[in-house]
């Protein structure tokens, strides 16, 4: 009995010192994975939105759709957002303000919007103002600051400004 008394508690210190050594390999493990995922951000946080878009994988069964899109940095609702074209009454009056834009440039957005309501359209302001940006219209006046000289100009001594 004392002969095996010893191999008896050496077998615990096995068994101990093999749950340890599986510990350590499932710790680097998961260090090797997040250093991966940690490079991986680094890089992808250059990309624009779309092309990070492009890098999500519905299919992937490592990675959920969750944590795809915390490591791309992608808000989870843009995945299912389908972008709303332009119906017929705004493309109809977009064309009539380019028509009257090509003619008259110096109109401003209460001009415009007075075109298009003697055209029998009725439209409010904000929704002018976007269908405006969007054609990237903006009407022609004199900007601020136009009286102040440019540092490319030479200055004469006997003119004062």
């Amino acid at each position: 009995m004392l002969k095996n008394c010893a191999e008896i508690f050496n077998k615990h210190k096995d068994r101990e010192k093999a749950e340890q050594k599986e510990k350590i390999s499932q710790l680097y493990k998961s260090i090797s994975e997040l250093k991966y995922e940690n490079d991986w951000i680094k890089k992808i946080r250059t990309f624009s939105l779309k092309e990070r878009l492009k890098l999500f994988e519905k299919s992937d069964r490592q990675y959920s759709m969750l944590k795809q899109c915390a490591l791309l940095g992608i808000n989870r609702t843009t995945l299912y957002y389908k972008p709303v074209g332009i119906n017929n009454m705004d493309c109809e009056m977009m064309n009539l303000l380019y028509e009257q834009y090509t003619k008259a440039p110096f109109c401003g957005v209460s001009m415009m919007r007075e075109f298009l309501r003697s055209k029998e359209y009725e439209v409010g302001k904000e929704h002018f103002q976007s269908l405006l940006r969007k054609m990237g219209f903006e009407a022609i006046y004199p900007r601020m600051n136009l009286s102040k000289p440019r540092i490319e100009h030479k200055v004469y001594p006997y003119v004062r400004i």
